[in-house]
């Protein structure tokens, strides 16, 4: 190809600019994968031809009005875009480029869009690693990594409370969703699609739990993290009390009003930012059982249906310790007793 050729076509293609060509900037690295990969171009001869594809007029004409366009995805976009100007390109006898095959097209496409996938979740990486530098919580980079992973809290080479790791989970997963969105929304012409391309993504690449939008967001913890989430929890003291959980809910000595406001202390902290949904639903329905058994009373202003499967729930968590498990195994028995008496 004559540099003259390239000269007139880099001139020419200068000030036009789109979110499209924006895009295909910002994913040089996976064009250019693409050429050298795919079409078998040396890395020299690659580059050189990806930067008269960049500043080709035509193409960039294109691109601009492709992202004027609702509903267009930037990835399939310039894929399409590439590979026409290749395919214009090769019929220069200079160029000496071979034109993909039919039944190259399928494998074709696959490394593409795997390789657009893979840079998405890098970029939406890098930018929660700069996140957190800057706000000096590295620690919450690295909580990111490891849930990714699924490795259990209690394998992490960075141990602190279970509360606290399970809070920078929570905080973390919210900093790469926002993170993840931007960098999708820079890939298509229309904002309503960013979880549209989430999706296409993790179809494409479904082994990466960071492209699985529903897994990526969520945290179910391993069942050692449970048991030792629940144990910690136990015994912490309720607020302005030098009483835990613990010593109230299993204490068959417990007053009333401390079991009362053992209750009251864990329904404030129901609410899945704060704890895991089941820990919070156990520890309640563990007050309620020793309030219950204390009190020989439904006051509780739910109806013994519900109560009684509270209890029969509570008691079936494996991660649950065995006085918790007893303590509702009995409130669940005395339940059904009242309910017997009542019936007869």
């Amino acid at each position: 190809m004559s540099q003259s050729h390239t000269q007139v076509n880099t001139a020419s293609g200068r000030g036009i600019v789109s979110l499209a060509w924006d895009c295909a900037q910002e994913y040089e690295q996976v064009l250019l994968a693409y050429l050298v990969c795919v079409w078998h171009l040396e890395p020299g001869k690659a580059r050189r031809l990806l930067g008269i594809f960049f500043d080709n007029k035509v193409i960039r004409i294109r691109l601009a009005e492709e992202s004027r366009k609702a509903g267009n995805c930037y990835r399939v976009v310039l894929q399409q875009a590439l590979d026409q100007f290749l395919a214009n390109t090769s019929s220069i006898a200079e160029a000496q480029i071979a034109v993909l095959k039919e039944m190259e097209r399928a494998q074709a496409n696959r490394f593409f869009n795997q390789a657009w996938a893979r840079h998405t979740i890098a970029e939406a990486l890098r930018r929660v690693l700069f996140f957190c530098s800057e706000q000096n919580e590295r620690f919450l980079y690295d909580t990111l990594l490891a849930d990714f992973a699924r490795i259990p809290y209690a394998e992490r080479k960075a141990r602190r409370p279970m509360r606290e790791m399970y809070q920078a989970s929570e905080k973390v997963k919210l900093i790469f969703s926002e993170q993840m969105e931007a960098v999708l929304l820079r890939t298509i012409s229309d904002p309503r699609l960013v979880m549209q391309e989430w999706q296409e993504l993790h179809h494409i690449l479904p082994e990466l739990i960071a492209l699985d939008p529903e897994m990526a967001t969520q945290h179910d913890l391993a069942i050692q993290d449970m048991k030792a989430f629940w144990l910690e929890l136990l015994k912490e003291n309720l607020p302005g009390s030098d009483k835990s959980f613990w010593s109230i809910i299993h204490n068959p000595k417990s007053t009333l009003e401390d079991l009362q406001k053992a209750h009251a202390c864990a329904k404030s902290q129901r609410g899945v930012c704060r704890l895991p949904a089941e820990l919070s639903e156990a520890l309640n329905y563990a007050c309620l059982a020793a309030e219950f058994l204390k009190s020989g009373e439904n006051t509780f202003g739910v109806s013994t249906r519900m109560l009684g499967r509270g209890f029969f729930w509570l008691s079936k968590q494996k991660w649950l310790d065995p006085s918790s498990r007893e303590l509702a195994e009995k409130a669940e028995g005395k339940l059904q007793d009242m309910t017997l008496v009542v019936n007869d």
